[in-house]
């Protein structure tokens, strides 16, 4: 069970430029900001193809990486302090866009 406080700290929108050969770094969500507690990825690309790659790549420490296939209105909801993400190289003529929020920190509780 996870307690969130009310509301949303943080809201970006990431563009993903036309044939973006970088990516996004390797990274915390949490980092400079401890406060945030889930992350929420929300794919807006209506024209995305998996052939253009544009992976969201989670890494869920210990485990291997896992890549999330950008499709049009797929959410990611994840816990933020526990993995690292990225955003993977894309050859999209178009570019793309994710919207991203962080909700405010709450409390994990294990199931009893």
């Amino acid at each position: 069970e996870y307690r969130l406080e009310e509301g949303v700290l943080d809201v970006k929108l990431r563009h993903i430029n036309p044939g973006d050969t970088l990516g996004q770094p390797l990274h915390f969500d949490v980092e400079g900001n401890l406060g945030r507690g889930l992350a929420v990825y929300l794919c807006l690309s209506k024209e995305w193809s998996v052939m253009y790659d544009g992976q969201l790549r989670v890494h869920p420490f210990p485990f291997k990486p896992k890549d999330i296939a950008p499709r049009y209105n797929r959410m990611v909801i994840f816990d933020p302090t526990f993995l690292m993400s990225r955003l993977m190289p894309s050859s999209s003529p178009k570019g793309g866009w994710w919207l991203c929020m962080w909700l405010k920190g709450g409390q994990f509780r294990p199931p009893q």
